[in-house]
């Protein structure tokens, strides 16, 4: 639980919130979306779990989407702010990859999902608040309702709400159909950072994101199904 706190609420959320400072939080959602392929890599690698056919060929459209949105900054001759949040934001999302890995561990250890995040979220704070300490920072608090609003609404709402909820979903129709709700984070955390961040959007960074949801969708949909629906489309 110690190393899932670390990993997922720790590590994850300080890159996460580290790339916002050099791009957009819609694109640091975008970026983050590729866990769905690392997920698989590291339960190959870790939990020797077979890799499906159709993960390697969305993971294949999701990088390559990636690489669209971000291409300028992958073709600049020197580090541009884009390229360094598109490596923090990497870095976290495979941080959050590896918690999900052990997390898969922890249940079928037989580990109580509640248990596991209530302290998982109090190892991932530690971690966080001695980072805060290691790069000099101090105990001070901003009382300002700019600061407070959002942070109460990351603890109930984006935090104990969201998982609560997830949660719920997963044992109503299952982790497998659950998993689809990770379709839409990009595309709400876009809308919002085109309303309230201004972000621009381009016709490459359009079909990038389109190609990491698309990836996405065949990662997600069983092997079964992709058939049917290729099958249906073939004989029309």
């Amino acid at each position: 639980m110690m190393l899932q706190g670390f990993t997922l609420f720790g590590l994850s959320y300080c890159g996460s919130y580290l790339a916002t400072a050099y791009m957009t939080s819609g694109l640091v959602a975008v970026v983050y979306s590729i866990i769905l392929m690392l997920n698989i890599i590291n339960l190959r690698i870790f939990m020797r779990q077979p890799v499906a056919w159709r993960a390697f060929y969305g993971g294949i459209l999701g990088l390559t989407g990636i690489c669209f949105v971000f291409w300028h900054d992958l073709t600049a001759l020197s580090a541009t702010r884009g390229l360094i949040g598109l490596l923090i934001a990497f870095a976290g999302a495979y941080m959050a990859s590896v918690g999900n890995v052990v997390g898969t561990r922890n249940a079928r250890q037989g580990v109580p999902v509640t248990q596991a995040n209530a302290y998982g979220m109090a190892y991932g704070g530690l971690l966080t608040l001695f980072i805060h300490f290691l790069v000099g920072g101090t105990l001070t608090m901003d009382w300002s309702v700019g600061y407070l609003g959002p942070m109460l609404y990351l603890t109930l709402f984006g935090s104990i709400v969201a998982f609560g909820c997830y949660m719920l979903l997963i044992g109503r129709v299952g982790a497998e159909y659950a998993a689809y709700v990770t379709l839409l984070m990009p595309i709400i955390a876009l809308v919002l950072s085109t309303i309230f961040e201004g972000y621009q959007w381009t016709a490459g960074a359009l079909a990038g994101v389109a190609l990491v949801l698309a990836g996405n969708l065949i990662i997600l949909t069983p092997q079964t199904t992709l058939h049917r629906v290729l099958n249906k489309f073939t004989n029309r």
